[in-house]
């Protein structure tokens, strides 16, 4: 039996923090919380989460591997940042502060150019995300299932706009049906 600690938000949709279950990897944890809470799965698709187990962190293709018989599961909230008016707020007062560094002491005239342009970016990064928000996916039908491609591991897809990858040497890639057919004869 492994434990799956929850924290954050998804704790409170869940109602509790603590679960036990008979898991061998990352995703059949997840697959377990999915199976029991149906509701938490757009949750779990629409915001950030770091996998963790035992003190190793689980990257997106490690979620299969198997895990040691002592090693606990936290699924942790990805911090996110403040915005986009809080980078534009942010990048001014670097802006601002690049121009004393250059005036007050020596160093600073070396340093005064990099806090400009890291004060710049943030600038101009806050005001193309104002301009340009996130596009939310669109509704589909409630008979279709929509995967989360983050915890569903190798897999076929056929829907349409799925991006088709280029791979170069020896990788392991579920497969992408790009056109298919059925033709019947009549015997």
């Amino acid at each position: 039996m492994k434990t799956i600690r929850v924290y954050g938000r998804l704790a409170k949709e869940l109602g509790q923090r603590i679960f036990r279950a008979e898991v061998e990897t990352v995703g059949e944890a997840v697959r377990f919380l999915v199976a029991n809470f149906p509701h938490i799965e757009q949750h779990i698709a629409n915001d950030s989460y770091r996998i963790k187990a035992g003190k190793h962190i689980i990257d997106s293709d490690e979620i299969h591997y198997p895990l040691g018989s002592s090693e606990d599961i936290s699924i942790i909230p990805v911090v996110v940042g403040a915005g986009a008016i809080g980078k534009i707020i942010v990048g001014a007062l670097l802006i601002v502060a690049s121009f004393f560094l250059a005036g007050v002491f020596l160093l600073g005239i070396a340093i005064a150019p990099i806090v400009f342009s890291v004060g710049a970016s943030l600038v101009l990064g806050g005001v193309a995300q104002l301009l340009t928000p996130t596009p939310k996916t669109p509704a589909e039908n409630k008979d279709a299932r929509v995967e989360s491609f983050a915890f569903s591991g190798i897999q076929n897809t056929s829907r349409s706009g799925v991006p088709i990858p280029i791979v170069y040497g020896e990788t392991v890639v579920g497969s992408i049906v790009i056109s298919a057919g059925i033709t019947v004869n009549p015997i």
